[in-house]
């Protein structure tokens, strides 16, 4: 009876809040959430979690400038409603919004309590595949740049359809290098893989990302277990670069290669591209 009697005050000033800078919120926006999340947003009815317009104006509005803030115990709470796809999705969009401006344990603590908590969920899917038709919707419907918080395994289990190569252009360089570890669901080799992922990186105008892709590749290369045939797909690939790169990214380029080449057994140095007097040199 008392939190019935405590709406129409309540959310009113929600609304005036809502109108507000972030900083005015203040430093117990945390506790001021899970209050709320007790007092208000748990009377919600599963109906109206199902209904953009309430969802748009609880989360898009009213709670907005508490949720970069939130706790566990808040999203422990919501999760474990009877949140549709949909309204996880719009929900998510509020963090995405604020990402940048959170801490990255406030992002981890997304990560872990909402996002995977609701994708793993049953009730979900599960990972909500259905809703998406292509494996870069899905990554921008359902983690955005959370996503950048999980390995690529971790994206698999999420969503065995899961293809990373419909979606290089979201993945950060260090999930780019984890393609040639992993196995994906794709009919490519590895030697293919290479491939796609040197068109894709070499066409960037951005240089940084073929830079730090290759600096990860190289602190990772020996779980990938290469065959000869990779090796020397990866080499020519480098080499094909150097032409079209800058200084900078060749000087990048010939270091990997230098550093590859320390990998390489014996055996494999009397192939093309992979003597390790001919790296050096280069």
């Amino acid at each position: 009876m008392l939190l019935t009697k405590l709406s129409p005050v309540l959310d009113p000033a929600l609304d005036m809040l809502a109108g507000m800078p972030m900083p005015m919120v203040g430093p117990s926006a945390s506790e001021v959430l899970d209050v709320l999340g007790e007092i208000r947003v748990s009377l919600l009815t599963d109906e109206e979690l199902m209904n953009s317009s309430v969802i748009r104006k609880w989360f898009s509005q009213r709670l907005s400038a508490f949720l970069p803030f939130t706790s566990g115990r808040f999203l422990h709470c919501l999760t474990n409603r009877n949140l549709s796809c949909h309204s996880y999705q719009q929900i998510l969009q509020v963090f995405i919004h604020h990402f940048d401006n959170m801490t990255s344990h406030q992002q981890h603590v997304v990560l872990k309590d909402f996002i995977l908590r609701f994708l793993s969920h049953p009730h979900s899917g599960p990972g909500c595949v259905s809703a998406s038709n292509s494996s870069a919707e899905w990554l921008m419907k359902n983690l955005g740049p959370f996503s950048r918080l999980l390995s690529i395994k971790q994206l698999l289990h999420l969503n065995p359809h899961f293809n990373p190569l419909e979606a290089l252009r979201l993945l950060t360089p260090s999930q780019t290098a984890e393609l040639l570890l992993v196995n994906l669901p794709s009919d490519l080799d590895k030697d293919a893989i290479i491939n796609v992922i040197f068109d894709f990186l070499t066409e960037s105008p951005d240089e940084k990302k073929l830079q730090e892709f290759l600096m990860n590749l190289a602190m990772l290369h020996n779980q990938a277990n290469f065959t000869c045939s990779s090796y020397k797909t990866l080499y020519t690939r480098m080499d094909m670069a150097l032409s079209s790169v800058s200084v900078n990214t060749a000087h990048t380029i010939t270091y990997i290669k230098m550093e590859l080449s320390k990998y390489i057994p014996p055996d494999r140095h009397s192939q093309p591209h992979l003597k390790r007097d001919d790296v050096v040199d280069s």
